[in-house]
């Protein structure tokens, strides 16, 4: 895996693979639901309420991302601390904010990557 796939050789990277997958990113749903399946998992409780940060204004994060932040936030001391100072959504806004965005020119680099191998069709 990469974040810059466009940067590879595509002639070494056809020999080598017949077929790529694409994952889409998680809608505001999945984004909720990735969180608080994080969080259970790291130790964590979760209200019925969706937190803030699983907003709208998070589509632009990668989503292994969230479960650094998870990881940041839920250390084994804030775990033993759950019982009398329960989660907030402010917790995670610096491991969030640390994160470099997926931006535009990424986009249309991957964009324009797929383009060039072979075995993508084009939708024009």
């Amino acid at each position: 895996t990469s974040l810059t796939p466009w940067d590879a050789d595509v002639k070494s990277m056809c020999q080598c693979y017949q077929k790529i997958v694409l994952i889409p990113r998680p809608d505001y749903a999945s984004r909720f639901l990735l969180f608080k399946e994080l969080i259970l998992r790291h130790g964590g409780r979760c209200s019925n309420t969706r937190p803030q940060f699983s907003g709208q204004d998070l589509r632009w994060v990668h989503t292994r991302s969230y479960h650094t932040a998870v990881k940041h936030v839920l250390t084994e001391r804030r775990v033993q601390q759950l019982h009398r100072k329960p989660l907030t959504a402010l917790e995670f806004v610096t491991p969030l904010a640390r994160i470099d965005p997926s931006t535009r020119k990424r986009k249309s680099n991957l964009r324009r990557f797929m383009t060039r191998l072979p075995w993508v069709k084009s939708d024009s």
